[in-house]
């Protein structure tokens, strides 16, 4: 049986329109599955990538259709995911073969998803050597849409919310994520989505991923692991 982790985090952001209580209430239940885990929650200041905007100057930022919701704040906390995981994987002990993401706030995109969806999608983990991801649609798109301020969207090739990571591609994955976005900020000055980020090293053909096909709620864990490619 493949030996799983879930990580998952949390920054506290006071005007995210969503409110703490939900995003507590949520990660209460993250913390009740029953399979091991790495949970962090830390502050905006000491986020990688809110460090790493002390020493480029000023930026925009992509806001897309709900700019109360996304804002630079809540980019740098979309990309702390990946500091998350190498630090999971990094601090392991348990020998974990993969470390599954699952956003803090999962349990706020609707009742349909419950403990037993998100511990049958664990007990069905396969040994993966890939980056499996679930995702709006089935093509690499050679070109990431990058729309500073409102106008846009993220790039739905990856959802977000879940991602299998094996052992051996948490620290490498973190570390192309962030020469990404610092490539990237050089050439644009904008910030955007987490999932644009993965976007771009996808297509980079920087490491190695699957996808399967998903939307939000409960096709991001009944749906793997048929279908992955």
């Amino acid at each position: 049986m493949t030996r799983v982790k879930i990580v998952s985090g949390y920054v506290p952001l006071p005007k995210n329109p969503r409110p703490l209580e939900d995003y507590a209430a949520s990660g209460a239940r993250i913390n009740s599955l029953r399979a091991p885990k790495a949970v962090f929650t830390q502050s905006l200041e000491s986020c990688w990538l809110y460090k790493f905007l002390q020493t480029t100057g000023p930026v925009t930022h992509s806001q897309g259709k709900w700019p109360l919701k996304n804002t630079l704040d809540y980019m740098i906390v979309q990309h702390q995911k990946f500091e998350w995981i190498a630090c999971a994987a990094g601090d392991d002990t348990g020998n974990a073969d993969v470390f599954v993401w699952i956003d803090y706030g999962v349990f706020c995109q609707g009742p349909a998803i419950t403990e037993q969806i998100i511990e049958s999608f664990l007990h069905r983990m396969k040994p993966e050597t890939r980056i499996v991801y679930p995702g709006n649609f089935n093509r690499i798109v050679q070109e990431v849409p990058e729309i500073p301020g409102e106008g846009g969207d993220a790039h739905w090739r990856f959802c977000g919310t879940v991602l299998i990571v094996p052992r051996n591609l948490a620290e490498t994955l973190f570390i192309e994520a962030r020469a990404n976005v610092a490539q990237h900020i050089e050439a644009t000055r904008n910030v955007s989505w987490e999932v644009n980020t993965l976007a771009r090293i996808e297509v980079e053909s920087k490491l190695p991923f699957a996808y399967y096909h998903s939307h939000w709620g409960t096709s991001l864990f009944d749906n793997y692991p048929k279908g992955v490619s």
